[in-house]
């Protein structure tokens, strides 16, 4: 499982950030301790979990295949599906456009493996991922039809909470597991309050609109979809599986 989510770091960075740079926001960096898997990373990060959460990330927790029910012939293939759209290495960087292109490629090649009720749960489970970000979603802001207005709103109160997040520094390597725990908690704090600010920004019917796209709650195991990279004496040498 760690190995899997390993493999797809890279596709998962470019995915994000085709999808945050599509809804027009600054392409920076993660707020402190947020670098997803490999890296011990809290919930929320930006990059990998900000916006719009990556597919292949989100698809690749254990909980989340629970959830959706997935066959193992449905998991073989989001395996596959990883292999086919890891940048090449030494590709360099690509553009926005190159991004959102591979984004809208992988929610394609996904209506293909994944059946209908498994589609609409994935989005209810990503939307609540996705915290404050979900209102900028182009998905979201096309349903409840948010104006630009509403849109302004909720990227500063989206800006105010990652200043927020940063000023919480980030754990170090020697940090505790009821340190690195209690951060986590304070990063969910910031963020729940944002995405209530960014839902009283909009009218009592998008809000009901809102609710009926996030669906039944989800309480998605961050800590466990962050664990650590093993050291490198440890890393299996046979990674067909990847």
């Amino acid at each position: 499982m760690v190995r899997w989510s390993m493999a797809v770091a890279s596709l998962l960075l470019s995915a994000v950030m085709a999808a945050n740079l599509a809804w027009g926001q600054e392409p920076e960096g993660p707020p402190p301790g947020e670098r997803g898997p490999g890296r011990g990373g809290p919930p929320g990060g930006q990059r990998m979990f900000g916006g719009a959460m990556a597919p292949l990330m989100l698809l690749g927790s254990k909980q989340v295949q629970e959830e959706l029910k997935l066959t193992d012939e449905q998991k073989d293939s989001i395996k596959t599906l990883a292999r086919e759209m890891r940048p090449a290495r030494g590709e360099g960087r690509p553009s926005p456009e190159e991004m959102q292109k591979r984004a809208e490629k992988i929610d394609k090649k996904l209506a293909d493996i994944l059946k209908p009720e498994q589609i609409k749960r994935y989005k209810e489970i990503r939307i609540q991922v996705q915290g404050p970000d979900a209102f900028l979603s182009p998905e979201v802001v096309k349903a409840l039809a948010i104006t630009d207005e509403q849109q302004k709103k909720v990227k500063d109160i989206i800006g105010e909470s990652r200043k927020e997040m940063r000023s919480l520094g980030r754990p170090d390597e020697d940090s505790t597991p009821a340190e690195r725990k209690e951060f986590r908690e304070k990063i969910q704090k910031i963020r729940k309050e944002a995405a209530g600010k960014c839902l009283e920004s909009l009218t009592a019917d998008q809000r009901e609109k809102f609710e009926s796209l996030r669906g039944k709650p989800f309480d998605l195991d961050w800590s466990a979809l962050g664990q650590r990279r093993p050291p490198r004496n440890e890393q299996p040498r046979d990674r067909s599986d990847l």
